[in-house]
């Protein structure tokens, strides 16, 4: 379930851009305020809100870090998923894998990485990993296999986050029953 807005509308999140960090760094990131009709078929888009970072909550070198706006490209993050909770806006990511929080101007508020076993998980395209990087070793999580979807919990504002492939042990095959 996804929390609306107060009008009823929904809210849908845009992908990292061009399909890769190398051709995307002009590809803004954002989300929409999406009015669905269902009886027409069309949809109206309510408002568009670019995600910014202009407190520095993001620990590593963005594409726009010389800004004051310090606009978020895909370059940076690889967008998935969405949900408002209390008032904010969650995205489930996939290069590092993050979970971003935002309030609903696109600000960054805090960025999650991904902890397992009192190990931070890392993606191939985490921002801290270099071509001589060991599959397994240095990263467990496979390109494009970071999150992919958030699911709120009805009744609460318990937040499940899911990867999209199975982890990769130290041997670089994937872990467990996929």
């Amino acid at each position: 379930a996804m929390t609306r807005a107060e009008d009823g509308s929904i809210y849908s999140v845009t992908d990292n851009g061009f399909g890769s960090k190398a051709n995307s760094p002009d590809a803004l990131l954002f989300f929409h305020r999406l009015m669905p009709d269902f009886d027409t078929g069309s949809i109206r888009i309510g408002e568009t809100v670019f995600l910014s970072d202009p407190d520095r909550k993001i620990p590593f070198r963005i594409a726009y870090e010389g800004t004051e706006s310090r606009y978020l490209t895909g370059a940076d993050f690889d967008l998935e998923s969405i949900q408002i909770v209390n008032g904010e806006v969650w995205i489930g990511e996939e290069f590092g894998p993050y979970l971003i929080r935002a309030d609903m101007s696109g600000k960054i508020v805090a960025i999650y990485p991904t902890m397992f076993g009192g190990k931070m998980l890392k993606s191939v395209d985490h921002p801290t990993i270099s071509g001589l990087s060991k599959p397994g070793v240095d990263w467990s999580v496979p390109r494009s296999g970071g999150y992919e979807g958030l699911a709120l919990q009805p009744g609460s504002n318990l937040l499940w986050a899911m990867l999209e492939k199975p982890l990769l042990g130290e041997d670089a095959k994937p872990v467990g029953n996929h």
